[in-house]
């Protein structure tokens, strides 16, 4: 698994182009096997490719269609949630809303307050697109932190909807 999880990080071009993609899919045909070796031994990176690499595998894992081990994929995420290491923690965060686990939302929503993990926390909120946490968002959106994360916020709220998510949208315009 070790040498697949290799290729699956590599650029998806040229003589990589078809080898990438199968080496993932590959993967995602071991299961269990495949989330033993990625989560959360794999999540400690800031590597983009990496990052991609274990949300294209982990999102495979996760679809619906596979009942349990979507259960189980999601049940290892959450606990990368409270993780030592920001890394994990954001990446962890990000996963969980690519996969949709809505269920998750308020433990992701907490690590607004983590400017380590914040930004992946907004990005999964935004796909997650659960109302319940547009006062936190909004909050961010309405804070003196740094303007990259502020902007996140607004592309989050905008992302989640609803009337908090709308009101606090005004605002900033104003």
């Amino acid at each position: 698994l070790e040498a697949l999880w290799k290729e699956a990080c590599l650029w998806e071009v040229g003589s990589n182009a078809e080898k990438v993609p199968a080496a993932r899919n590959r993967l995602i045909a071991a299961g269990v096997k495949a989330l033993d070796l990625l989560v959360p031994g794999k999540l400690d990176t800031a590597d983009g490719l990496v990052a991609r690499g274990f949300q294209t595998v982990l999102g495979g894992l996760a679809k619906p269609e596979n009942g349990d081990l979507r259960k189980q994929t999601i049940e290892r995420l959450m606990p990368c949630l409270g993780s030592e290491r920001a890394n994990v923690r954001r990446n962890a965060a990000e996963v969980l809303g690519q996969i949709g686990a809505g269920e998750a939302a308020p433990a992701i929503a907490k690590l607004l307050d983590d400017k380590d993990a914040r930004l992946g926390a907004l990005r999964a909120l935004g796909g997650l697109k659960q109302e319940s946490t547009a006062p936190a968002v909004a909050a961010l959106l309405e804070s003196q932190e740094l303007e990259r994360h502020r902007v996140e916020a607004a592309v989050t709220l905008a992302g989640i909807g609803g009337d908090v998510a709308r009101e606090a949208l005004l605002r900033a315009l104003s």
